[in-house]
């Protein structure tokens, strides 16, 4: 049993599938639209209150994706986000929602995960990203943000949190998950 899967108390099953949740789905990745992850989000927010049970969102990212979709074939685009939805459904838990966010940025709600455990998904997401072979390789960077860090109520605020880390892991080089928080500095 995984990291994961031991922190969460689920494991994978095949049989069951995020489109349980009913959200819109984008066409190219088959994964939940935008609207759908915000909605998912904000739903369970409201129950990790209730229940005191960590929420995380995971934001990823393809690297230089606006080079890699400037130089590839729109074909070869569609392949690419078809490749990275399979590498984050694959590590996604029964229990979490993947989603395309935009523009080669995708999102995971995470339900009953704490900040760890989301990180040790989103390294493995990017491990696994680096090694598939059906493509010219890509990379995937990351941002993590939990419940028990910022106690909020409003979907945008937590996706804020884990935005501003995707921004650092991306600063600081592909292929990287991020918890870090930001430094002002004078």
């Amino acid at each position: 049993m995984s990291y994961y899967q031991h922190q969460s108390g689920c494991a994978h099953n095949p049989h069951l599938s995020f489109q349980q949740f009913h959200y819109p789905v984008d066409p190219v990745t088959h994964l939940t639209n935008k609207r759908g992850f915000f909605d998912h989000t904000a739903k369970e927010l409201h129950r990790s209150r209730i229940t005191n049970k960590p929420l995380s969102i995971l934001l990823l990212e393809i690297d230089f994706f606006d080079q890699l979709e400037e130089t590839r074939s729109p074909t070869d685009t569609k392949h690419l986000l078809q490749q990275a939805s399979h590498i984050i459904r694959n590590n996604s838990n029964n229990a979490d929602l993947p989603a395309y966010l935009q523009q080669g940025q995708f999102g995971v709600v995470m339900p009953n995960t704490n900040k760890d455990a989301a990180t040790w998904v989103g390294k493995h997401i990017c491990q696994d990203a680096k090694r598939q072979s059906h493509l010219p390789s890509f990379t995937i960077s990351g941002g993590v943000a939990s419940t028990h860090e910022c106690a909020c109520s409003d979907p945008a605020v937590l996706y804020d949190y884990a935005d501003k880390r995707l921004f650092i892991a991306k600063s600081t080089g592909a292929n990287h998950i991020s918890t870090d928080e930001l430094v002002m500095m004078h």
